[in-house]
């Protein structure tokens, strides 16, 4: 038996968005690669491991680190879009500001 939540922040994400998808036969998936600052990571130095933590077929990059950023926030932002950039797929960046 597997127990799986339905409270995390990528199925309400998937319940949210997924009925916007599914009129065009898209499945909307949700990878959450944000580490939350544990392990020492935070939104200056995630950004350059978007290649390393999504799927190479992700077609939409949703940022949302905006309650930890302090100063100059658009520099990472700007970095991200970069970074997802150089993906086979290029996917689009959304950012999200909470």
């Amino acid at each position: 038996t597997i127990a799986i939540t339905t409270r995390t922040y990528e199925n309400q994400l998937e319940r949210t968005m997924g009925h916007v998808f599914a009129p065009a036969n898209m499945f909307f998936i949700v990878q959450n690669a944000g580490e939350g600052g544990s392990c020492g990571d935070n939104h200056q130095n995630q950004v350059f491991c978007i290649t390393h933590n999504v799927s190479p077929n992700v077609d939409i990059v949703h940022y949302s680190w905006t309650y930890f950023e302090k100063e100059n926030p658009e520099v990472q932002r700007e970095q991200l879009i970069r970074w997802a950039q150089q993906m086979e797929r290029r996917p689009m960046v959304h950012h999200l500001v909470a």
